[in-house]
């Protein structure tokens, strides 16, 4: 029998340093640079594997946000 019933969570998709240094043109040093500023919010998975949110990086990326929060 199936529950028609049944939520699924929507997992957010992330992306790593080097990803994102290759969006936005720039260095992974300068990704970590922003990180420090406070403009990024990165979600630490283990001591050494860095992940962001695809929807924090498009909200900056569309001037919705200038600050991670």
């Amino acid at each position: 029998m199936t529950n028609s019933n049944t939520t699924t969570a929507a997992v957010p998709t992330l992306i790593d340093r080097k990803q994102l240094a290759t969006r936005w043109t720039c260095s992974e040093m300068t990704i970590k640079r922003r990180e420090k500023e406070g403009l990024l919010k990165p979600i630490h998975l283990s001591t050494r594997l860095v992940r962001y949110r695809l929807s924090d990086i498009e909200d900056i990326e569309n001037g919705n946000r200038k600050e991670a929060v």
